[in-house]
């Protein structure tokens, strides 16, 4: 029986099939992040040129190759420039999840808090200066925050679609004081004082209970008898729905039942200034004052 024949032994120009598919591969992934780059340049040269939504449009595909933090703010970027904040605010969650950077939990920020959202705000804000003490962005937020909460007029929401529980089908009024906080957020209190909406921390939600019920709400553990979907602001513009009621067994999801409605308790006062005018004599100053008299509040009729 005659021998096998031999293997020839390789030349070093020859490569194996393992070592032609990592070639492949690195080429591919070269193209991949080429292709990258030239989109978010491209991205940005809209952005900066106003064309937002050409900017969200080639960010898209960016977004195709691959999930990328830069992206994602980019896009966030452009939609909050077109006043879509609550699709903003997802681009830049989504960019913190995939490289969480002081710059993009700040940009979250700024965000949240054009939504009035500031508690909420104020958290991205610290964390941005947790993993950069001099973010500009951050420590300006801080400071806007504090004079928002107390300055900015207080808010009040509307709840609707609640079956088993109808008397949480009310309006609330926003109590941010340090007495009427709960898991350091501010509540919202009904007319009569009977109920309160409260962020749980525990559960991520907006939930509502009766005002008896305060004393057992803890970190914890918190009674209720609607709730929000997870994650969503009781201040969503988008008026989110779909939530929670308990009908004294279980939990049900009501799809009508939710948010109708949000706005400031009253509208902030607005002062203006009028030049070019010439000089009233007395009479004149006279005829002016009687005229604002009867555009005061109490005198004035809508048409």
């Amino acid at each position: 029986m005659s021998a096998p024949p031999a293997k020839k032994p390789r030349s070093g120009r020859e490569k194996t099939g393992k070592e032609k598919t990592s070639r492949k591969i690195a080429k591919e992934k070269g193209g991949i992040e080429s292709d990258l780059e030239h989109f978010l340049q491209k991205g940005d040269a809209h952005r900066k040129a106003g064309q937002y939504k050409d900017a969200i449009q080639v960010l898209d595909r960016a977004l195709m190759l691959k999930p990328c933090a830069r992206a994602f703010a980019a896009r966030g970027s452009a939609k909050r420039a077109l006043l879509l904040r609550e699709q903003a605010l997802a681009d830049y969650s989504a960019a913190v999840k995939t490289e969480p950077m002081a710059t993009y939990y700040s940009s979250r920020g700024v965000v949240k808090s054009e939504l009035g959202w500031y508690r909420d705000a104020l958290e991205d804000f610290q964390r941005s200066l947790k993993l950069d003490p001099e973010d500009k962005v951050a420590n300006w937020g801080k400071e806007w925050i504090k004079r928002q909460e107390a300055e900015a007029p207080l808010r009040i929401i509307t709840l609707g679609g609640f079956k088993f529980m109808a008397a949480m089908n009310t309006r609330y009024t926003e109590r941010r004081s340090p007495e009427h906080a709960i898991n350091g957020r501010e509540t919202y209190w009904s007319h009569d004082n009977n109920h309160l909406l409260y962020w749980s921390s525990k559960e991520r939600r907006w939930k509502g209970c009766r005002a008896v019920d305060v004393g057992r709400i803890s970190g914890q553990s918190g009674p209720a008898c609607i709730g929000a979907p997870e994650n969503v602001h009781v201040l969503s513009p988008s008026l989110r729905r779909g939530w929670f009621e308990w009908n004294g067994k279980e939990w049900v999801k009501l799809e009508g039942a939710g948010l109708l409605s949000f706005g400031p308790v009253t509208a902030p006062l607005r002062a203006l200034q009028l030049v070019g005018f010439w000089p009233l004599d007395s009479a004149e100053g006279t005829r002016i004052s009687e005229l604002d008299s009867r555009l005061s509040p109490e005198n004035r009729a809508l048409g």
